[in-house]
């Protein structure tokens, strides 16, 4: 069973999600029907994953933009539709919800996402509509880290070296910033006072 919420993995008699706490009891009354890219369980959508940057692998720390497909069976407007990406706590979606235009056929929206840890992740996207429609599309990912794509390092800089002062020659630096500054302000009340 997945979490409504962060979609994340969970056992099926779990009462909370692990990981984001929500409440599960409404969920298990109405469970979730699952669409998959090949068949869809609605009469009015057709609901797939469209596309996905570089084969359902996404790199650590690099942005990636997941696409869905929404098509709309009837000819008649259903008002209120949206799809809604939600994943474990590792994979952070940038754009949670986006709304189906009513009127058009086919909707084709993206969902930006990017990954902290990696590993094998499930996302789900749910699509639901003001008139009762609740379908679920589970989205495997794989979430390779970033080290990976380089295969050099990049040069090093050479450290700088900051010139060795000697403790009398500091000393003798600070004394003779304090006399210019004493001067300096008797110079300042004596064109003041006219001395």
């Amino acid at each position: 069973m997945f979490c409504k919420e962060c979609g994340s993995s969970i056992p099926d008699d779990a009462q909370f999600c692990p990981y984001c706490r929500e409440d599960l009891k409404k969920e298990k009354d109405s469970p979730l029907e699952t669409s998959t890219i090949d068949s869809s369980s609605d009469p009015d959508f057709n609901f797939y994953l469209d596309w996905i940057t570089e084969s359902s692998v996404v790199h650590q720390y690099m942005r990636t933009k997941i696409y869905l497909h929404v098509e709309k069976q009837s000819s008649s407007p259903i008002y209120g539709a949206k799809v809604q990406l939600s994943g474990p706590p590792q994979i952070d979606v940038v754009i949670k919800s986006r709304k189906i235009h009513p009127k058009k056929r086919t909707n084709t929206i993206f969902f930006p996402i990017s990954a902290k840890k990696p590993g094998l992740f499930t996302l789900t996207a749910t699509l639901t509509s003001d008139v009762g429609h609740r379908i679920a599309l589970p989205i495997k990912i794989r979430v390779e880290p970033t080290n990976n794509l380089y295969t050099e390092e990049p040069p090093s800089k050479p450290a700088i070296q900051s010139p060795q002062y000697s403790s009398q020659s500091e000393d003798k630096l600070i004394k003779c910033i304090c006399y210019i500054i004493f001067f300096a302000i008797i110079a300042i009340l004596s064109i003041i006072f006219g001395y």
